[in-house]
């Protein structure tokens, strides 16, 4: 049975697994120049993609202010988030949240098409969420051991660092002058 997206708009949809449909994220990949591996994908990949990339939002950050409904499945709508002096609306899904879903979905593809090619695909073992993100295992083979990978691009970090942080830290330290 193929995964069907539910998109959560901000009303605390039942179900919902993305914050962008397949055919608004059509729209946004329109306007991608690296784009190879979603134009080659056929949509239920796209759809896999896309709520992988909503699981990994919401595994790897930490959101300002707190979900605007209980229960609530995904991270967003929030309440209390202000950024740059704005209040953002609690039933709002912020566009800068959206574009991160896609380029996270977009990521995916491209590290699961860089695995398929650098290796004979009955070398994989198991695809899942690791703690960093993506998690690609490999059979261990006499000369090598396991592989594992992660996506989440500086360009996406970058893309949602008003809106939350990273759940695992960052890599940079602040440096203060005495």
């Amino acid at each position: 049975m193929a995964l069907t997206i539910t998109v959560e708009d901000g009303t605390n949809v039942t179900g919902a697994n993305s914050f962008i449909s397949l055919a608004n994220a059509e729209i946004f990949f329109e306007s991608e120049i690296e784009k190879a591996e979603w134009t080659a994908a056929d949509d239920a990949t796209k759809n896999i993609a896309l709520a992988n990339a909503a699981r990994i939002m919401d595994e790897q950050y930490r959101w300002k202010g707190t979900r605007s409904n209980d229960p609530q499945p995904m991270p967003w709508p929030r309440q209390s988030v202000t950024v740059e002096y704005r209040r953002i609306s609690s039933s709002t899904i912020p566009t800068p949240i959206i574009n991160a879903q896609c380029l996270i979905a977009l990521e995916f593809l491209q590290q699961l098409s860089f695995q398929a090619a650098a290796s004979n695909a009955n070398d994989i073992k198991s695809l899942g969420l690791g703690q960093g993100a993506l998690e690609v295992e490999y059979q261990a083979a006499s000369d090598s051991a396991d592989k594992q990978s992660t996506v989440l691009s500086s360009r996406i970090r970058t893309s949602v660092r008003l809106y939350g942080r990273s759940a695992h830290g960052s890599h940079m330290v602040p440096v203060h002058r005495g």
